[in-house]
């Protein structure tokens, strides 16, 4: 919609209205990356901590934008067009323009920190059984047949689904202390 608030790629996280969307594969860091917005007062949405599906978030979008949080982030990975829509459909209904933060991180270095996890947090590669009972306890470990299967259903973020702005972050491997 022509009436919403311009956005600029990399504007830091701010008061005025906005829905931010971090998108990327699973072990892309959009946990990390939603910090700084969390920080500066954002509304957090997110499937993995609150459990259900993606489509669960919308009336928690609706709701808080009704009840004047206009400043929220959702971090998921949103591979899809049809899972975005949504967001934008709410966010544009209540005058918020959404911006799209795309962490363009490659699947092999998704599964590099996806094992990281497995290691900081367990000590040791857990086996896919394990993995598989962890889904509903810890989704922030996916086996490899998640991030497979992301990358080929992916569809990437276009300015024609009716974001104002949508910031591409290349992946940059941070060196750990160990």
């Amino acid at each position: 919609p022509p009436d919403l608030r311009p956005l600029h790629p990399a504007e830091p996280p701010g008061v005025q209205p906005e829905v931010v969307v971090v998108i990327g594969i699973q072990g892309a860091g959009k946990s990390s990356r939603v910090a700084p917005y969390l920080s500066a007062g954002y509304a957090r949405l997110n499937r993995d901590e609150q459990g259900g599906r993606l489509a669960d978030l919308i009336p928690q979008l609706a709701a808080l934008l009704s009840a004047g949080q206009l400043r929220v982030v959702l971090d998921n990975t949103y591979p899809s067009w049809s899972s975005r829509a949504p967001v934008l459909r709410v966010a544009h209904r209540h005058g918020v323009p959404v911006r799209c933060v795309h962490l363009a991180t490659p699947p092999s270095e998704a599964l590099f920190n996806v094992v990281w996890r497995q290691l900081d947090r367990y000590g040791r590669l857990l086996a896919p059984d394990e993995l598989g009972q962890l889904q509903r306890t810890d989704p922030n470990l996916p086996p490899p047949a998640a991030l497979a299967s992301y990358s080929a259903h992916f569809e990437a973020p276009s300015s024609s689904e009716g974001f104002s702005v949508i910031e591409e972050v290349p992946f940059v491997r941070e060196p750990r202390p160990e």
